[in-house]
């Protein structure tokens, strides 16, 4: 396996969020977070990089960039946090 996460999904006209159901089709786009080694590997095995960035597509999803500074999730893992439950979000 690769030591990265997908995040966005363009398919067609829909930018959506990807999941463990995901399933790739000819002509997805994907968003993929790693160091670049690892994303040179799933490059490769995927396909070609592409120059469109989903993260700037900001018209279906939105992202914030958030410190942890809370007691109450600091120093835990995220799995723990439960984000499904507490913000109908998809995490690992």
């Amino acid at each position: 396996g690769w030591d990265l996460m997908f995040s966005r999904l363009r398919r067609g006209g829909s930018l959506a969020l990807v999941s463990g159901k995901t399933v790739l089709q000819p002509d997805d786009l994907v968003t993929a977070v790693g160091n670049s080694a690892e994303l040179d590997k799933a490059t490769a095995y995927l396909g070609q990089a592409a120059s469109r960035h989903l993260e700037a597509d900001r018209t279906e999803l939105d992202f914030r960039r958030v410190y942890a500074s809370s007691s109450r999730v600091v120093g835990r893992r995220l799995r723990d946090i439960d984000l499904p439950g507490r913000l109908a979000a998809w995490g690992p």
